[in-house]
C-alpha cells in the first residue's frame, strides 16, 4: 500500500512519540548501496541504467513497530521505503496486522502480512541487501499481501504451515478485481538444520478471449540447509502457470519458470563468501528468451547490526544478439 504526500518529518515524529511513551518496540533496517554499471542496460534495484552509470542510493529503508495489546494479541506496523522510479523515494505499508495467538502453536493473522515461504527463502539466501529472491525480483509474487491467514506448527515444530486468502495485488497496489488469491505453505524439517518447503498459490482470473474460465497458479519447491554462523545453502524451483496480460481484448496465457541456487560459507565469524545462480525462462513457448543471473561476493559482518558486502552480478542471455550485463556494487546494511 503506497502512502503519498506523507513527509518523513511527520513519520519520524510519530515514531518519536511512540518511543517516548514506551508503547511498544521500534526497530529499523537500512540498505545503502553504491552501484557501478559496467555494461549495457542491466537494472540496478529495479531501475534501468545507462552504460557506465554509477550511483549512491538507499535501496530499502524499513521501520517496524510492534506492540502486545494483550497476552495473546500482537500488532505489527511496518513501512518499507523504496525507490521505484527516478522521481524519488516512496513509502509503502509492508505490514499492518493483528496476530491473534489461539494457542502456543496456532495464530490467526488479519491485515497486510508477509508470506512464510518467501521469508524462509530469504533467510537461507541471507543477502537481501544484495538482491531479492528470484520470484520477488521477477515480480511473480509479492512478499506481502492484504488478507487473512492461519499459521502454526505441528509435531513438535517439525512442520510449519500457513494458509491464506488475500487480495493478490501485493503491498504496493490496491485490489482491482473481485478475485482472491488462495495460498498454502508447508515447511517440513525432517532432520536438524534441513527443511523441505512447498508453496502453492491459486487465483481465478475470469474468462479468456475464448470465454473459458482460467486461473493463475504459482508452484514453488525449496530445499534449505543451514548451520548457523558457518554455512547455508538453498535451491528453489518456481513455476508460474497462466501468467496473463490483456491486449486488444485478447488474453494471452504464459507459463514461465525459474530455478535459483545459492550458498554462503563463513570463512570466519565475520567474513563470508556467497554465490547464486538464477536460471529464468520467461515464456516456455518462446525460444531463446531465457537468461541467467550470476552473483558472487564477499561480506563482512562488523557486528550484529552492521555489515558490508561487495558483489559482482552478470546477466547472460540465450539470445545471441543480446549483450551480457554487468554490475559491481557495494552494499551497507545497518540495523537499530
Amino acid at each position: 500500500m503506497r502512502i503519498k504526500n506523507l513527509t518523513f518529518a511527520v513519520f519520524f515524529s510519530m515514531l518519536s512519540v511512540s518511543f517516548a511513551d514506551d508503547l511498544g518496540k521500534i526497530s529499523g533496517k537500512v540498505f545503502f548501496d553504491y552501484s557501478l554499471q559496467t555494461k549495457d542496460g542491466q537494472k540496478i534495484n529495479g531501475q534501468k541504467t545507462m552504460k557506465n552509470e554509477n550511483a549512491f542510493q538507499f535501496s530499502r529503508i524499513i521501520f517496524t513497530y510492534k506492540k502486545n495489546i494483550s497476552d495473546n494479541l500482537e500488532t505489527v506496523f511496518q513501512t518499507d521505503v523504496q525507490k521505484p522510479s527516478s522521481e524519488g523515494y516512496e513509502l509503502f505499508i509492508k505490514n499492518m496486522l493483528l496476530d491473534w495467538k489461539l494457542n502456543p502453536n496456532t495464530s490467526l493473522i488479519f491485515g497486510m502480512q508477509s508470506y512464510h515461504a518467501f521469508k524462509r527463502q530469504e533467510e537461507i539466501w541471507g543477502h537481501r541487501d544484495v538482491a531479492k529472491t528470484v520470484v520477488d525480483e521477477l515480480g511473480w509474487h509479492s512478499s506481502a499481501d492484504l488478507g487473512v491467514s492461519a499459521k502454526g506448527s505441528l509435531f513438535n515444530d517439525a512442520l510449519n504451515y500457513q494458509t491464506s486468502i488475500v487480495n493478490g495485488q501485493g503491498f504496493k497496489k490496491t485490489e482491482n478485481d473481485k478475485y482472491k488469491k488462495f495460498g498454502l505453505t508447508l515447511d517440513f524439517y525432517p532432520v536438524r538444520n534441513f527443511d523441505v518447503l512447498g508453496f502453492v498459490a491459486y487465483e481465478p482470473q475470469g474468462k479468456d478471449f475464448k470465454g473459458k474460465n482460467f486461473a493463475t497458479m504459482i508452484l514453488s519447491g525449496f530445499l534449505g540447509f543451514e548451520m548457523e554462523k558457518f554455512y547455508s545453502a538453498g535451491i528453489e524451483f518456481n513455476l508460474q502457470k497462466n501468467d496473463s496480460y490483456t491486449k486488444d481484448n485478447n488474453t494471452s496465457k504464459i507459463d514461465n519458470q525459474a530455478v535459483s541456487v545459492y550458498s554462503t560459507y563463513w570463512v570466519t565469524e565475520k567474513i563470508g563468501v556467497f554465490g547464486r545462480v538464477d536460471l529464468v525462462e520467461p515464456n516456455k513457448d518462446v525460444d531463446d528468451d531465457e537468461f541467467n543471473n550470476i552473483f558472487f561476493g564477499l561480506k563482512h559482518r562488523y557486528n550484529k547490526n552492521f555489515s558490508i558486502a561487495l558483489d559482482y552480478k552478470t546477466t547472460t542471455y540465450k539470445d545471441s544478439k543480446a549483450k551480457r550485463d554487468e554490475v559491481v556494487a557495494t552494499h551497507f546494511e545497518f540495523k537499530f
